[in-house]
């Protein structure tokens, strides 16, 4: 039972270590990840809200060419 307290209250330590170790830009950015897989998604919340998700994947299209 202890034992079970005491993974407990590691875990928690360790997760509140690393949710404090995020800056606001990190926070930001992970905000847009759904964003990231769609780059007209991404790119029609830049032009509404002026935030930048810089992980946009490019996807080739059916010519080959992948998207800008």
């Amino acid at each position: 039972m202890w034992s079970l307290i005491f993974l407990t209250g590691m875990l928690m330590y360790c997760a509140a270590l690393s949710l404090l170790r995020l800056s606001g830009h990190d926070e930001e950015q992970a905000a847009l990840l759904p964003f990231a897989d769609d780059p007209e998604a991404a790119r029609l919340m830049t032009a509404e809200t002026g935030r930048i998700c810089e992980r946009v994947e490019s996807h080739p299209q059916a010519d080959g060419h992948f998207d800008a």
